[in-house]
């Protein structure tokens, strides 16, 4: 049975298909959120300042907080979880800072490293510094990280309670890269500012040698923001369907695009081959038991057809049953 928790904007909300929805924590503007073994749940929150908590079921099905522990910055927008499962890595946008934490059953333990460098400034109200965006997990031993201020993708191997930065990739000046999927060896990258997702493969990347071959992801109605004109579509979160197609979130022009991977003279390019409309401000997308789950900022979230009453939701995880 689909059960579903919902990071929003006034806590966790806690959906299994046939209910209503359920408010489960109270946090302010909760923005990810991760179920872990043993019934305890980790989550986002914060604007100015960051927050990381660990929550645990109690009483009436209800989360209740075990710990809490400043980020190390403000805005964090997204996180993931190291492989074997002890670690958290968490993207705080606004100021430019990762934090390591380490994750216990009584206790979070978080350890801060700012990134270094500039912004590439080619949208100069966005990109003045750099600005990490999402986080991803490549094997056991290095992680990728967006940054949408200084359009790089940057690599990390952790070490100890650290993380070591191990190279960058350069996308096009002007990108803002956002979000990040790997699929079949070949890496693409939503890039919210010039309105496209772009594809390379995952050795050149690495390398930061990476020629990007890319696609706009909605139709000429729209403008990317690095125009600055007409009404402007942000592509932005990125997931891979079982067959292989990308899906990607169009903010501003409320859609889904729908993607292939093609060839050209042995080169991987990002084939837009549909686009379905969708609820105002998609901001989240996942595929989970056959449905496209979408996290509306403006109208609750959407599992395949039949719409869930919470409000301004930014994330869903797949709860423990």
């Amino acid at each position: 049975m689909t059960t579903l928790l919902v990071a929003a904007d006034d806590g966790l909300w806690r959906w299994r298909r046939g209910d209503l929805p359920r408010h489960v924590a109270r946090l302010h503007d909760a923005s990810w959120v991760h179920a872990l073994p043993g019934g305890l749940v980790v989550a986002l929150s914060g604007v100015a300042r960051g927050s990381v908590h660990l929550l645990r079921y109690g009483a009436d099905d209800l989360l209740d907080e075990v710990d809490v522990q400043d980020t190390g910055g403000s805005e964090p927008c997204h996180a993931a979880l190291s492989p074997d499962g002890r670690t958290l890595v968490v993207a705080n946008y606004a100021d430019a800072v990762l934090c390591v934490v380490e994750l216990h059953h009584d206790r979070l333990v978080v350890h801060p490293r700012t990134v270094d460098g500039g912004g590439s400034m080619a949208v100069p109200d966005r990109q003045a510094g750099p600005h990490p965006h999402h986080v991803l997990f490549l094997d056991r031993t290095s992680l990728a990280v967006t940054d949408l201020g200084s359009d790089l993708i940057r690599f990390y191997t952790p070490h100890a309670a650290d993380l070591v930065p191990t190279g960058t990739c350069a996308v096009p000046r002007g990108s803002g890269p956002r979000h990040l999927v790997v699929v079949d060896g070949i890496v693409l990258v939503s890039a919210e500012l010039s309105g496209q997702v772009l594809a390379a493969p995952l050795a050149d990347v690495r390398s930061g040698s990476a020629v990007w071959r890319g696609t706009t992801t909605t139709g000429p109605a729209f403008t990317p923001a690095l125009f600055g004109e007409g009404p402007v579509s942000f592509p932005g979160d990125l997931v891979a369907g079982a067959d292989g197609t990308v899906y990607c979130a169009n903010r501003g022009a409320d859609s889904v695009a729908h993607l292939r991977i093609g060839l050209d003279t042995g080169v991987p390019v990002p084939i837009c081959v549909a686009e379905t409309p969708v609820a105002s401000w998609p901001h989240h997308i996942r595929w989970h038991a056959g449905d496209l789950v979408v996290a509306t900022r403006d109208d609750g979230l959407w599992v395949g057809a039949e719409h869930i009453a919470v409000p301004r939701p930014k994330w869903t995880t797949v709860a423990e049953s």
